[in-house]
């Protein structure tokens, strides 16, 4: 190599690494596109920014992150784009192929009949290219972003001025993995915190229900619990002694199977709506062939 490129791939080591410091750092992922797209704007020009995902599932490409001329775009204004497998179109030329793009002419590329393609300004006013007119960007470069060796996005910068080399998608490809991965590793996190938020909220309404049935099992009155299936899910010591029936006969079955008249005997129980006590019955039952009065 000559001076210039040791020059040139010692800087780009250097972004690398501070970007991998920096993008590491557990953020959120929109604080990740948020500061990829600052650490773009220190070393390579550009007007737009377009991260998209894509989906195999249903051949569609989503935006997830829009930034134009200034201003951040709500990327669910952006239309999804279906994938073209004949490989028309920008995105679907580089999800296709799994390779990267160069373009410095996109105002001729845009009149491929072969692919669909919009203009976006910084009020995120979508226009069809090149029905509307010529496109206001000059030069784009596209980097599929992959995943176990399967393409899942694109990343797309637009500039309205500057052309393109092969020094800065070098150094763009870069970015862009290290963007991706802690894309991925957010999300990893935010994932991992949910399971933990629902596990903790499991173990505490478990506990309560424990304690709340050791304590209905150690009451002096007859209790049992039907659910909204018909299905007895409690049946306390004294509902046993009560009925001569067992809590592992009547619990996870039918109360029909306990009460074969259940019918006729749920429609005289007083229910309570409101939270306030309802008041006292006292029904006959049949239990085992034999006349209750409970």
């Amino acid at each position: 190599m000559n001076e210039r490129d040791l020059e040139r791939k010692a800087r780009v080591t250097e972004v690398l690494l501070g970007a991998a410091r920096e993008l590491g750092e557990g953020l959120e992922v929109e604080r990740v596109y948020d500061r990829f797209r600052e650490l773009l704007a220190d070393v390579v020009p550009h007007d737009g920014v377009v991260v998209s995902s894509y989906d195999p599932a249903d051949g569609l490409i989503r935006c997830e992150y829009a930034w134009s001329d200034g201003n951040r775009l709500d990327a669910a204004s952006l239309p999804p784009l279906e994938l073209n497998r004949e490989g028309g179109g920008m995105q679907s030329r580089v999800i296709m192929s799994g390779e990267p793009l160069v373009f410095n002419d996109v105002s001729e590329r845009v009149r491929d009949p072969g692919g669909t393609y919009f203009d976006v300004d910084r009020e995120g006013k979508i226009r069809k290219l090149p029905d509307s007119g010529p496109p206001g960007t000059r030069a784009a470069m596209m980097v599929p972003v992959k995943h176990e060796g399967q393409v899942v996005g694109v990343v797309q910068l637009m500039s309205d001025e500057a052309e393109y080399t092969a020094d800065d998608l070098e150094l763009f490809e870069g970015l862009v993995a290290q963007m991706a991965a802690a894309v991925r590793n957010a999300r990893l996190q935010k994932e991992r915190r949910r399971l933990e938020a629902a596990e903790a909220a499991a173990r505490a309404i478990a506990a309560e229900r424990e304690q709340a049935a050791n304590v209905l099992a150690a009451v002096a009155d007859a209790i049992f619990l039907v659910d909204t299936e018909g299905v007895v899910r409690l049946w306390n010591r004294a509902a046993e002694l009560a009925t001569g029936v067992r809590s592992d006969q009547a619990r996870g079955r039918p109360v029909t199977d306990t009460f074969a008249d259940w019918e006729v005997v749920s429609a005289r129980i007083p229910i309570s709506d409101d939270g306030s006590g309802a008041r006292p019955a006292t029904v006959p039952v049949v239990v085992g062939g034999r006349e209750l009065w409970l």
